[in-house]
């Protein structure tokens, strides 16, 4: 199955596994428990929220809450089109709907959608990061990076990367922090190449989280 995503709850590590459309959940590389997701859910993203397990549903337009204990879903909601990125401000959920253009911040409590950001057109935006002040969308169409206000959902400032990029990552500088790996495929004269940006790959005795462990074997 392809694992499209992975997230840690402070216990154990979990897996979207986009093609089945269900979670696994991970002891010590051991899956001590796969669980479905609603029909053709195909998550391309995960976030912990401190209590619950959240997924980006990219084939159903939807986020589900997951009780982490029992694998069970407590309630799947609408947001925007093809949603492919997660991240918890420390209060609020925030999900990139990368077709929709915009971003939505979820009531972790309810799942509803409280606020809906415009990214600039044609963003697709396609993954989140939070600073601690600002929530971060990596677009991948536009080729830019946007800057959002987690108060107001008004977007900063967007900056432009590198003509032609495709952006489809974001991170922060603190090392560890990289978990899946990223592959693009592109072609140079008669021939077809594929690049892959893994998670870096620590000497074995400086590796003591459980999800950056489960990097590494993905990485390897």
């Amino acid at each position: 199955d392809a694992i499209a995503a992975v997230a840690f709850d402070g216990t154990y590590v979990w897996t979207a596994n986009s093609t089945a459309s269900s979670v696994s959940k991970v002891n010590n590389g051991t899956v001590v428990g796969t669980y479905a997701l609603p029909t053709n859910a195909q998550p391309q993203a995960l976030a912990f929220d401190g209590t619950n397990l959240w997924t980006a549903n990219g084939g159903t337009a939807s986020v589900s809450k997951i009780n982490v204990s029992t694998g069970a879903v407590i309630g799947t909601y609408a947001v925007g089109t093809a949603p492919k990125g997660l991240v918890f401000d420390g209060s609020s959920l925030w999900v990139a709907n990368y077709y929709s253009n915009t971003l939505s911040k979820v009531n972790i409590s309810t799942g509803a959608v409280i606020a809906t950001t415009t990214l600039p057109a044609g963003s697709g935006p396609a993954a989140l990061a939070f600073d601690g002040w600002y929530v971060w969308s990596v677009n991948r169409l536009g080729g830019s990076v946007s800057k959002v206000s987690v108060g107001s959902g008004l977007v900063a400032n967007t900056y432009p990367l590198l003509a032609g990029s495709e952006p489809c990552a974001i991170a922060f500088d603190q090392p560890g922090t990289t978990r899946d790996a990223i592959e693009i495929e592109f072609e140079r004269g008669d021939k077809k190449y594929q690049l892959i940006d893994t998670a870096g790959v620590r000497r074995k005795g400086r590796v003591f989280e459980a999800i950056e462990k489960f990097s590494v074997i993905k990485t390897l």
